[in-house]
């Protein structure tokens, strides 16, 4: 099984990134913390989008995530960070991610419940 591991700096980036190498691989990776923030808003229509099973990513900084993202700490306020990386991650588990690879040390605050709902694939407007 090949995985492509997704870090363009758009969601419209890394689909591009997917069709080019479709014929070669069985799965991606997208790695929202190379993401914008207006593109983390928009997370669960991805897999729809992509048409092939996904892994959704977000590594924090201190565990080789993007220190530049949206909820590194130089991004945020105290505590801002976990908070909003739990956000991003609680509204991305409406969609229909294949898998969710998060660190050993995810954080407590974080309430992981089952989505409603799913969300339809098509992307809005950043």
């Amino acid at each position: 099984m090949i995985c492509l591991r997704c870090t363009g700096r758009t969601i419209e980036e890394n689909l591009a990134l997917i069709e080019k190498n479709r014929k070669f691989i069985d799965m991606a990776e997208l790695r929202a913390d190379f993401l914008p923030a207006e593109d983390l808003q928009r997370l669960a229509a991805f897999p729809a989008l992509a048409g092939l099973p996904c892994i959704l990513t977000y590594r924090k900084p201190a565990d080789g995530g993007n220190p530049s993202g949206v909820c590194s700490d130089s991004a945020s306020d105290s505590g801002g960070s976990i908070q909003k990386r739990c956000e991003i991650l609680s509204e991305a588990l409406k969609g229909n991610w294949a898998y969710i690879d998060l660190e050993d040390d995810a954080e407590a605050e974080c309430v992981w419940a089952p989505p409603t709902s799913a969300v339809e694939p098509q992307l809005a407007p950043p």
